[in-house]
């Protein structure tokens, strides 16, 4: 798949099916990821694949965190939501972060952190992988670190890619149009 073709086509997938993605693939998506513009080579992100049976935690804490947000025990059957939402997808990828100091580089990490999510969700879908960047309440829970055994000396959380083959066709989303978010000044 050319680069136009993937930058134009890739879509975030919100519903995953079971079936097994290739681990290689994935770790291709991330040697992808670790070739973004990082500047003075800071490489500030660190990523932590998790498989289903690593989730585990992460679901039941996720399904903790609904209850404590509405003060009630969710019903079974959105117990079963929640755990196939976490479940579901091969894979998870931890993303973190080093923190820095000096506020201009941890803005500049931050963005090198983006453009390597971006390295990554492309060369997946490359390969006919989806994924989804995520940043909801159980990744911004205190208790999340914990969950997924990551060391939270280890940097901060910059979200959890869900890994694996679209149930269905993703919808793209609406777009600006570029004369809405674009501008020329040209010498003439």
């Amino acid at each position: 798949m050319d680069t136009q073709t993937a930058l134009r086509t890739r879509r975030t997938v919100h519903a995953f099916k079971r079936d097994p993605v290739p681990v290689d693939v994935v770790r291709r998506a991330i040697d992808a990821a670790v070739m973004a513009p990082n500047h003075k080579l800071t490489e500030p992100w660190r990523f932590t694949l998790l498989g289903r049976a690593a989730r585990a935690p992460l679901a039941d804490l996720a399904v903790r965190v609904r209850a404590e947000r509405f003060g009630y025990e969710p019903e079974p059957d959105i117990v079963e939501r929640i755990h196939g939402k976490i479940l579901d997808p091969p894979f998870a990828l931890v993303v973190t972060r080093i923190p820095c100091d000096d506020p201009l580089r941890d803005a500049e990490d931050r963005s090198a952190v983006a453009c390597a999510l971006q390295n990554l969700f492309l060369s997946l879908h490359a390969e006919g992988v989806g994924s989804k960047w995520s940043t909801g309440a159980v990744v911004r829970d205190e208790r999340f670190f914990d969950a997924v055994g990551v060391d939270p000396e280890g940097g901060s959380i910059e979200g959890v890619v869900w890994i694996g083959y679209a149930s269905g066709e993703p919808k793209p989303p609406a777009r600006s149009p570029r004369s809405a978010v674009y501008e020329e000044r040209l010498d003439a």
